[in-house]
């Protein structure tokens, strides 16, 4: 009978000190990481774009056309303050610098090349 009681304490106990740990570590995930969504036409047709933030610092951009295979980005992002600095690469060469303030569970880009993305807002919704 003893056992099964000293069992529960230690496992009482180990809870207590545990749990508190986990919430903080909730607490600070980075509001930033996630997967985010968009969707547009383009020339061609219909465009669905997956932009993933991860803890890791690393981020990927799935584009997916209509008719098309899907064209993958990765790169890097950074903060800065209120600001997400991403920079997406292909074949080793940096192909576009994105700046991204989050609005509630949006990515709003705030400074982008309208050369490549057009004068159209370029808004993300987090997904995950």
């Amino acid at each position: 009978m003893i056992k099964p009681r000293i069992t529960l304490i230690v496992l009482a106990i180990s809870l207590a000190l545990v749990a508190p740990c986990l919430a903080t570590a909730e607490l600070k995930k980075d509001p930033f990481v996630g997967t985010y969504t968009r969707t547009s036409i383009g020339a061609t047709g219909g465009i669905k774009e997956t932009l993933t933030l991860k803890s890791n610092m690393t981020c990927t951009l799935r584009a997916v056309y209509s008719g098309r295979k899907p064209i993958v980005q990765s790169g890097t992002w950074s903060k800065d303050g209120t600001s997400a600095k991403v920079i997406l690469k292909s074949d080793g060469q940096i192909t576009d610098k994105i700046t991204f303030k989050l609005q509630g569970n949006q990515l709003i880009a705030t400074e982008y090349d309208k050369s490549v993305w057009g004068n159209t807002e370029l808004k993300y919704t987090k997904v995950r």
